[in-house]
């Protein structure tokens, strides 16, 4: 059996990283929000799938672009949801994750090989690389 962790009542796999947890959590709230005010812009992501230990980005994944949201029932799970008039959506594998970004201008907002930086020092590192 995986062993899952609690947030905010989804459950994420146990080996995913705290801070994706929390960049996770923050696009589904501002997902939230947005499909209940309709009038702010709500955090549609794209998340880049791979081998942690090597690196390589799974090229037979597609590109996943959406909003978070979860699943129901006793242990939901975030569900990426491809647009708003979307009734269910795809599961996250938040453990094979290497990558978050932005889906309107690539920004990155996480990334597995700097997992404690911030989006803005994740934007600086990239300009040094």
């Amino acid at each position: 059996m995986v062993a899952l962790h609690n947030v905010n009542g989804t459950y994420y796999n146990a080996d995913t990283h705290p801070r994706l947890i929390t960049v996770l959590e923050a696009a589904r709230e501002l997902a939230k929000k947005y499909n209940r005010d309709k009038d702010i812009f709500g955090c549609r992501i794209q998340l880049v799938y791979g081998d942690k230990d090597t690196g390589r980005i799974w090229e037979e994944c597609t590109p996943s672009v959406g909003y978070v949201g979860r699943s129901t029932g006793m242990n939901a799970i975030p569900l990426l949801i491809r647009n708003r008039t979307s009734m269910g959506g795809e599961a996250i594998l938040d453990n094979s994750i290497l990558q978050v970004r932005t889906s309107r201008l690539a920004s990155i907002l996480w990334d597995y090989r700097f997992p404690e930086l911030t989006a803005n020092q994740l934007l600086w590192k990239a300009k040094k690389l």
